[in-house]
C-alpha cells in the first residue's frame, strides 16, 4: 500500500513538472477579424508570435480550452464565452487565431471582447501569454438578432481519379440556413444538405471542378453570403480544399481569333472575342491570365502599343471566347501577329494561339465595371412563375446600368442590395416572343447600346411550350363555355 502511494505521488509530481515545463507561446493582439455577428456566431480574433522562430502547429478542431468575457457596453454587463485557439499555417507562419463561440443566450447589442484581461492558460504543449498591442485596444462588435452562415472543417483533399464522377466535401455546422456556397467566390454550390451529426455534405462532379481550377491554382477558397453585410465572405474556419488532379492527356487546341463579340468598352470592362473553338469543357475562372498586345490611338491620334491582360471562357452552347480588358480611353485594336503563340495550360488542354490578323476597332471611354457571378443560373418559368429575381454581383454597380437579357423589352427593374450585388425582377414578359435558351446578361454602353458580360456565363431560360400555352388557353375558354 505504501509503495503504491509513493509511486502515485511520484507520478503526480512528474505531470505537476511537465505542466511547468510548457513552451512559452507569447502572442501579440492585432485586432477582429470581423466586427459584426449573428446569432449563434464565432468571434475571430487574429494574433501574432511575438519571437523567432516561430511555433509550428495547426489546429482546426474548433475545441475549447479558456474563457474570457464579454462586456455589453451600455448594460455593462459581462458574460463569459468559451474560447480556443485556431491555426493554419498556409498564409502566415507567425499568425495565430483565437476564437470565442457566442449563441442565442447572449442578447442583441454593442460588446468589447476583454481578451486582454485573461490570464496565461495551458495549450497543448504551450503555455500561452495574450499580450496587449502597445496602446489602447479595443476589441469592439456588434451582435445582431440575425441568423448568419458559420462552418468549420479540417483540412479537406479531392483526389480526382479516372472513370469517377462524383465526389463531396464536408463541414461542420455552427450556424446554417440553407445558404449556398461560392468556390473559388463565382463558381456556386447550391445542393449541398444536411446529415446526420450536423454535417453539412456538399455533392461535386469533376466536371464543375474542371470547369475552374488550374495547375496554378488548386486550392479552393469557400465563400458564403453574409446576411449582415450583405456581401460574399470567405468563411474563415474554413481552410482551403485541395484538388489533386492525376496526370491527363492533354489536348492540343489551336485557337484563331473570329470576330470581336463588341465594339464599344469602358475602363475595367471586358471586351470578348469569337473563337474558332467549340468541342471542348466548359472553363470559367478569373485566373490563370495570359497577355495580348493591342495598339491604342488616343483622342489626339497618338498610336502606341499596350499589353492587356486576356484569359479564356468556355460556355455551353458557346465557342472559346478570349476575355480581355482594356485600360487606356481611346480606340484600340489588336496587333497583328505572324506567329503561333503557345499560351497557357489547363489539365485538360495546351492552347496555340494562331497568327493573329483582326483589327476590328473598340471605342473605350469612361470608367466601367465586370460581373463576379449571378444567381440562380437558371430562371425557369414553367413552374406558374410570372417573376423570378436575379442577383448580379458587380464590382461597380454604379457604372452598370439598363440591365435585360432581351433589348426587344423594357429594362428591368434592379435595385442595390449590398455594397457589390443588385437584385433585378425578371418577368417573364421580359422574353416575349422569345424560345428558351442561353442569354447574356446585357447593359448600356457610352454608345448608347447594349453591351453583353460576356466574362460571365450565360442564363439558361426555360419557358412554357407555345403548346402548353394553347393548351392552357383552350381548357380555360372550355371552362368558361361550361360555365356560361
Amino acid at each position: 500500500m505504501k509503495r503504491s502511494l509513493i509511486i502515485f505521488m511520484l507520478s503526480f509530481l512528474s505531470i505537476d513538472c511537465l505542466l511547468e515545463n510548457k513552451k512559452d507561446l507569447n502572442l501579440s493582439l492585432s485586432g477582429l477579424d470581423q466586427a459584426y455577428l449573428g446569432k449563434k456566431s464565432t468571434i475571430l480574433v487574429s494574433l501574432y508570435q511575438e519571437i523567432e522562430p516561430y511555433e509550428s502547429f495547426k489546429d482546426f478542431s474548433r475545441k475549447p480550452c479558456f474563457k474570457s468575457d464579454i462586456l455589453d457596453n451600455n448594460s455593462k454587463k459581462k458574460y463569459t464565452l468559451d474560447c480556443g485557439i485556431w491555426k493554419d499555417n498556409d498564409y502566415f507562419m507567425n499568425k495565430v487565431d483565437v476564437f470565442c463561440d457566442i449563441n442565442e443566450t447572449v442578447p442583441a447589442g454593442n460588446y468589447t471582447l476583454l481578451l486582454d484581461e485573461v490570464k496565461p492558460f495551458d495549450y497543448k504543449d504551450y503555455k500561452v501569454n495574450i499580450h496587449p498591442r502597445e496602446g489602447p485596444q479595443y476589441l469592439n462588435f456588434e451582435k445582431y438578432d440575425k441568423d448568419v452562415i458559420d462552418l468549420y472543417s479540417d483540412e479537406q483533399t479531392i483526389t480526382l481519379e479516372e472513370g469517377k464522377e462524383n465526389y463531396e466535401v464536408k463541414f461542420n455546422i455552427v450556424s446554417y440556413h440553407q445558404e449556398n456556397l461560392h468556390f473559388e467566390y463565382n463558381n456556386i454550390v447550391d445542393n449541398c444538405t444536411v446529415q446526420q451529426n450536423n454535417i453539412l455534405v456538399c455533392p461535386l462532379t469533376k466536371k464543375f471542378l474542371l470547369q475552374f481550377i488550374n495547375p496554378e491554382d488548386n486550392k479552393i477558397t469557400i465563400w458564403s453570403f453574409n446576411s449582415i453585410s450583405n456581401q460574399v465572405q470567405d468563411l474563415k474556419f474554413v481552410p482551403t480544399i485541395k484538388v489533386v488532379v492525376p496526370e491527363m492527356q492533354k489536348k492540343h487546341i489551336y485557337v484563331e481569333i473570329k470576330k470581336l463579340l463588341s465594339n464599344a468598352s469602358s475602363l475595367d470592362a471586358a471586351i470578348a472575342y469569337e473563337t474558332n473553338v467549340t468541342e471542348i469543357s466548359n472553363y470559367y475562372n478569373f485566373g490563370p491570365t495570359f497577355k495580348l498586345t493591342f495598339i491604342n490611338k488616343d483622342n489626339q491620334g497618338k498610336e502606341e502599343e499596350n499589353e492587356n491582360t486576356c484569359r479564356f471562357n468556355k460556355y455551353d452552347n458557346n465557342p472559346l471566347m478570349i476575355i480581355c480588358w482594356t485600360d487606356i480611353e481611346g480606340t484600340s485594336w489588336l496587333k497583328e501577329t505572324r506567329e503561333e503563340k503557345l499560351l497557357e495550360e489547363s489539365y485538360q488542354y495546351i492552347y496555340h494561339l494562331l497568327p493573329i490578323n483582326n483589327n476590328e476597332k473598340i471605342e473605350t471611354v469612361g470608367a466601367g465595371t465586370y460581373v463576379f457571378w449571378h444567381y440562380p443560373n437558371i430562371l425557369d418559368f414553367t413552374k406558374n412563375n410570372d417573376t423570378l429575381s436575379i442577383d448580379i454581383d458587380i464590382r461597380e454597380p454604379k457604372y452598370y446600368k439598363g440591365v435585360t437579357f432581351n433589348e426587344d423589352e423594357e429594362d428591368l427593374k434592379c435595385e442595390e442590395f449590398g455594397d457589390k450585388i443588385i437584385r433585378c425582377k425578371v418577368p417573364k414578359s421580359h422574353f416575349k416572343g422569345k424560345k428558351s435558351g442561353d442569354y447574356f446578361i446585357k447593359r448600356n454602353n457610352h454608345l448608347k447600346k447594349k453591351f453583353a458580360s460576356y466574362e460571365n456565363f450565360p442564363i439558361k431560360v426555360i419557358l412554357p411550350s407555345k403548346g402548353n400555352i394553347i393548351s392552357s388557353s383552350l381548357f380555360y375558354s372550355l371552362l368558361l363555355l361550361i360555365m356560361i
